[in-house]
């Protein structure tokens, strides 16, 4: 809020060659220990947590959304060969895995802590025990939740 449209442009394009340049390549080799991954997350959510945030939007869970979430898409067109090391945490990927209490990845995930012990949660439900990766395993909750939502859709 209160921040122009060139300038929220200029920040798409920096983030986006950044994320072309310095971190796909990485995930393009082959599979991505998780430290590295958190360290990338970390990474993004230094370098790209300038004035374009409020203060108090500068979050972990910003930066942890904003990689998992493109590497999700870079392996779904198959620009990555390999299963990113985890998913985009939101409310509807928590509520899919019945984690509980339910953490808001905008506000309260704000360390590499809280973001794991999502992660952590995430690996231990049953759900999670019928894929071979997180990943997997939130590409097939995303995609049965969306065939859901579009079927409620239809009926109406």
């Amino acid at each position: 809020e209160g921040v122009s449209t060139e300038k929220k442009a200029a920040w798409k394009e920096r983030l986006a060659a950044y994320l072309e340049v310095n971190i796909l390549p990485m995930y393009q080799k082959g599979t991505v220990a998780e430290d590295i991954h958190l360290n990338n997350i970390e990474d993004i959510n230094h370098r790209f947590n300038d004035d374009i945030f409020k203060k108090t939007d500068r979050t972990f869970g910003i930066a942890q959304k904003i990689l998992n979430l493109y590497l999700k898409y870079m392996w779904v067109i198959d620009e990555i060969n390999f299963p990113p090391p985890h998913f985009p945490i939101d409310r509807r990927i928590q509520e899919a895995l019945k984690l509980k209490p339910l953490v808001s990845w905008t506000k309260a995930i704000n360390s590499s802590k809280d973001y794991m012990d999502i992660i952590n949660r995430a690996k231990e439900s049953p759900t999670a025990k019928n894929f071979n990766t997180l990943a997997e395993m939130e590409l097939h909750e995303f995609s049965r939740s969306n065939l859901y939502a579009n079927l409620l859709k239809s009926s109406n």
